[in-house]
């Protein structure tokens, strides 16, 4: 028999054979394709096998015939290992002429449930690590039911060989069946099961072709059936052996009862294969340094403190003898590792400041569905016993058969996803950020024909400065066809439950109620600490939510608490439904991207503060932060009189209000002139101006066609359907005409499904998700490129949005306005623990916004001075953008001067606030209440307190300050307001104690040096 030698990749041969003809009345058959699929091996003789040391055998049968036809099977089938398991038979097997190629003695035929072989009792010896195996052969390609060719066990535990249907299968009694390959009729197959303490490996003429689990063993031994006699096999036996073998000693290549020579040849092509693939490794490339020892390089400072310029890099490290490399990407403040062996596999995510490991085991790189099937993108497999990884463990780890396989890497600069530039009082951040992107390639098995032509790149950012790693997929497809990405994880990480505390998540896909991150408990590994909450431990315990729950949202009453706190967390990162990505012939596309901070601390205002640099460093337009009036009226006389108030008092911007009547979606070429005049006016002062608009979220946006399926928010618009070109094209067209600097959208609020199988941009409900947010980013994208100023309702940062609101009840415009100040501090105080000033706006209705009584509103202005200058300081004293929703910004002389100081003081201060607030004390209107802002590298100072008296008493008392991220160590020199300084002493928790006197209602600041 000639073989034609493929490649060994990944652990899987390929070999395609000349169909065989073994002799008797065996028909020549065609060498047939397997469901993964492969090709067929060649047989073997088992005189090759018997020197064999790695194999210890326990029962070995030879069901041979001795040329005879049609004889009857002996009563007792011998078990030539000298052990002693000889099987008694029942019903009336024959034996056959008939064998694989190149054996000889034939085999048994087998007709149904009357003819099997027995063991009274099981066979010790084989149940940490063995291997069973059989040559057999169908009498059908295709037999209804579960039928057993060798049991070792009874099928309610234990593991057996048979065929089910037109597959070749393994079952695991308690747990099922696995499919080992395609049957075909009258053809001699090798099927095996490999087990050890990792799990089971199943083959198929020596090709392994997947994994499986581990199962309990019952004594009992068949061959033939199940051991019950009711799920006999039809067909022909040829031999049965039951091995075991020393802990990683077993060799697919050398120690099954197959000629593996030409696999052996394939296997030392392989291994030249991968060594050039390692030798790739070390070429030069940006960022890519070779060395003998893998280095942290620790930054020492506090980078909370102290800007840190080291430059992100890869380091390699090559075991040539070995065929293995470390490859690791660090900053100084972060390093993610990777073992390069039979596949790519990340083992360490490390915060290098803390020390802290963030995994406690692996996880492939990513992990895709197409066409119904998960595969994984790169990883080893672990045994499913062991919850952590150790490093030492990594060379022995086999990769999954069908896994797609590292291929090498190349890296280059972060690239800018926006087009931005600063403006608006933003800090000049380097854009796109500084840092290193390291693309990692992978390609498809030779065990996955199908999915050859399918190249998949995992791609990672890390920045300077930051501990923060980026990461998104890519995909190309060089196939004839159309391929979909069904599902994938952008990202999996093994972690443990107190995690979910330090790790933060970021990411293009911030789509109202859909988040792509999900924490749940491992499925993978079933060893653990066990359930340890309790009611003491409630305040840490991790909220496990299912996928039905996520799904449901926040807003069904859901989710509850499911699950028990464990060690063995899973963080995924996701498409919360599909992609249903569908690739087109030589299409390439990517995911969304998404960005993972590892703090060092679980302290809330240390997190917090690291979670806002991630907008300062990843999202710079974020701090952006104009001063904005929003305008009641949309006629000229209106708009111009406002405009030139917000030009007397130092605004920036002026926005037409929800509800002022500008009508964005007009076409009336009168009315567009109109307007266009009136925004030139305000650019004649020194005013950017746009206008608010009731984004899509209403059925007058579209007809009913274009609404979702089934309806969502009284006929919102589906951004997959065509109406929403039209709806595009008029909103950012109306903006090109009239010169609008800033857009204010009401929605858009998708995170919705859509059912329609009519819309223009997708196809059904799996892809609908995604499509209405990519829409959704198309179009903030547009606004971006166009310079807009972007106001939002949603957490759309990373698609270009500048501001959100920061959070509010509208039913607090209906308060009395002492109520309103406090709150309005209480909302500063737990809406910037996540984020900086700049993102924020807070609602401040000058004129009452559903109606109400005069002391729910601040007009008329100077009548309410004391109220209106309280308001204006927690705003600009905190760096809050505070919507001042009405018609003027003052009216009397008095009024102007009081609301130009406010803008005077934030231009005056605005390095210190626009910087980070630490939270010292929250509102609650029964004491005094602070925020300050810190800045370690101000100009004007390195801190700014604010400090306010809510009691009808003035109150005098020594207040304190934490002052270690103003970055001060051993003294401060504060002074209140515009006094004089004073020297203070630093204790050694960075405080200090100040001596404040401050009005009743009333407020004061505190300027530190």
């Amino acid at each position: 028999m000639k073989l034609t030698s493929g490649m060994v990749r990944g652990g899987v041969t390929v070999l395609a054979p000349l169909p065989p003809h073994s002799g008797g009345d065996c028909k020549p058959t065609a060498a047939f394709r397997l469901s993964f699929p492969l090709l067929l091996l060649s047989f073997s003789a088992f005189s090759l096998v018997a020197a064999r040391a790695a194999i210890r055998e326990i029962a070995h049968y030879k069901l041979a015939g001795d040329g005879n036809s049609n004889g009857m099977a002996p009563d007792t089938l011998k078990d030539t290992s000298g052990n002693g398991n000889d099987l008694k038979r029942f019903g009336a097997p024959k034996c056959m002429a008939n064998s694989p190629e190149k054996q000889s003695g034939g085999a048994y035929v087998f007709n149904g449930p009357t003819d099997w072989y027995t063991l009274g009792r099981g066979i010790g010896g084989a149940n940490e690590r063995f291997v069973l195996e059989a040559w057999a052969r169908a009498a059908k390609a295709n037999d209804p039911g579960l039928h057993g060719v060798v049991s070792h066990g009874d099928g309610a535990e234990g593991y057996t060989l048979g065929q089910q249907g037109d597959q070749w299968v393994v079952f695991l009694g308690g747990t099922g069946g696995v499919t080992i390959g395609r049957a075909a009729a009258d053809q001699w197959t090798h099927l095996a099961i490999v087990t050890d303490e990792t799990g089971s490996r199943i083959f198929l003429n020596g090709v392994q072709t997947g994994e499986c689990g581990r199962s309990g063993l019952r004594p009992k031994f068949t061959i033939g059936d199940m051991g019950n006699g009711r799920e006999a096999f039809d067909g022909m036996i040829h031999e049965v052996r039951l091995s075991s073998f020393a802990p990683g000693q077993f060799d697919p290549m050398e120690d099954l009862l197959v000629d593996n020579t030409m696999a052996r040849k394939a296997a030392a092509e392989n291994r030249a294969e991968r060594a050039k693939m390692i030798a790739s490794l070390t070429r030069s490339q940006p960022g890519v340094r070779v060395v003998e020892e893998i280095h942290a390089d620790r930054v020492g400072d506090d980078w909370l403190l102290k800007a840190v310029t080291q430059s992100p890099r890869v380091q390699v490290q090559v075991d040539e003898k070995a065929q293995t490399a470390n490859i690791q990407i660090g900053n100084g403040l972060i390093s993610r590792r990777f073992f390069a062996g039979q596949n790519l596999v990340c083992y360490s995510i490390r915060n290098e400041s803390s020390g802290l490991e963030f995994l406690r085991s692996i996880k492939p790189e990513t992990q895709i569905k197409v066409a119904g099937r998960w595969y994984d993108v790169g990883g080893l497999k672990d045994p499913p016993a062991r919850n952590y990884t150790i490093p030492g463990w990594l060379p022995d780890l086999r990769t999954a058969h069908d896994a797609f396989l590292f291929d090498g890497f190349d890296t280059g600069s972060p690239e800018a996803w926006l087009p931005w530039t600063p403006r608006y009082g933003a800090p000049a951040a380097p854009w796109p950020p500084k840092g290193l992107r390291v693309s990692m390639h992978y390609r498809a098995p030779d065990s996955v024909p199908a999915l050859e032509k399918l190249r998949v790149t995992v791609n990672y950012e890390i920045y300077e400065g930051i501990p923060v790693i980026g990461k998104w997929v890519s995909f190309e497809n060089l196939a004839p066809g159309e391929l979909t990405v069904e599902e994938m994880k952008v990202e999996e990480l093994a972690t443990v439950d107190f995690m979910d505390d330090q790790i933060f998540v970021e990411s293009e896909y911030s789509f109202f109620r859909n988040v792509p991150t999900r924490w749940t408990v491992d499925p993978e590994f079933g060893c653990d600490s066990g359930p340890v909450f309790t009611e003491r431990m409630s305040d840490l315990a991790l909220k496990y939510w299912s996928p039905e729950a996520l799904d449901k949202g926040f807003y069904a009453g859901g989710p509850e608490w499911e699950g028990e706190y464990r060690s063995r967390s899973l963080m995924t990162v996701s498409y919360p439904v599909g992609p249903w990505k569908a690739l087109q012939p030589g299409e390439t596309w990517s995911t969304f991207k998404a960005w993972e901070l590892f703090q060092d601390s679980r302290d809330p205002e240390r997190k917090g503060l690291a979670r806002r640099e991630v907008y300062r460093h990843l999202m710079p337009w974020t701090q952006e932060n104009p001063i904005y009036m929003h305008i009641l009226n949309s006629d000229s006389a209106s708009i111009r009189r406002a405009v030139d108030q917000c030009a007397a008092v130092g605004f920036d911007m002026a926005v037409l209000t929800y509800g002022s009547g500008l009508d964005m979606m007009s076409k009336d070429p009168d009315y567009i002139s109109r307007v266009k005049a009136d925004f030139d006016y305000a650019h004649s002062k020194g005013i950017k101006i746009g206008a608010y608009i009731l984004f899509c979220s209403s059925a007058n946006h579209g007809s009913s066609k274009d609404s979702p399926v089934p309806d969502a928010y009284g006929g919102s618009m589906c951004l997959g359907s065509s109406g929403s070109d039209a709806f595009f094209a008029q909103v950012l067209g109306f903006m090109d005409k009239v010169g609008a600097d800033l857009i204010e959208t009401d929605g858009p609020y998708h995170g919705f499904p859509c059912e329609s199988k009519e819309h223009k941009y997708h196809r059904q409900l799996e892809d609908s998700y995604r499509v209405n947010w990519e829409r959704m980013r198309y179009f903030y994208s547009e606004c971006v490129k166009r310079g807009v100023y972007i106001i939002s309702p949603d957490w759309y940062f990373a698609c270009g949005s500048d501001k959100m609101p920061m959070g509010y009840k509208e039913a607090q415009w209906g308060l009395p306005r002492p109520q309103q100040l406090v709150i309005s501090r209480q909302n500063t105080f737990d809406g910037t623990w996540w984020r900086t000033p700049s993102m924020c706006y807070a609602a401040c209705p000058l004129v009452s916004a559903y109606g109400g009584p005069p002391i729910t509103r601040f007009e008329p202005l100077n009548e309410n001075l004391t109220d209106y200058d309280s308001i204006m300081g927690s705003y600009f004293g905190m760096g809050i953008q505070g919507v001042y929703r009405g018609t003027r910004l003052y009216d009397t002389e008095a009024t102007r001067r009081r609301v130009h100081f406010w803008t005077d003081f934030f231009h005056k201060y605005s390095d210190l606030v626009n910087a980070d607030i630490i939270h010292i004390r929250r509102a609650d209107g029964r004491d005094l209440d602070a925020m300050m802002h810190v800045n370690p590298g101000g100009k004007t100072g390195k801190g700014l307190a604010f400090i306010w008296n809510p009691l009808p008493h003035q109150v005098t008392r020594d207040f304190e300050l934490p002052l270690y991220y103003t970055g001060l160590t051993d003294s401060a020199r504060i002074h209140e307001r515009d006094g004089p300084a004073r020297k203070f002493k630093l204790d050694r928790d960075y405080k200090v104690r100040v001596p404040v006197t401050i009005p009743a209602g009333g407020h004061t600041w505190l300027v530190i040096e």
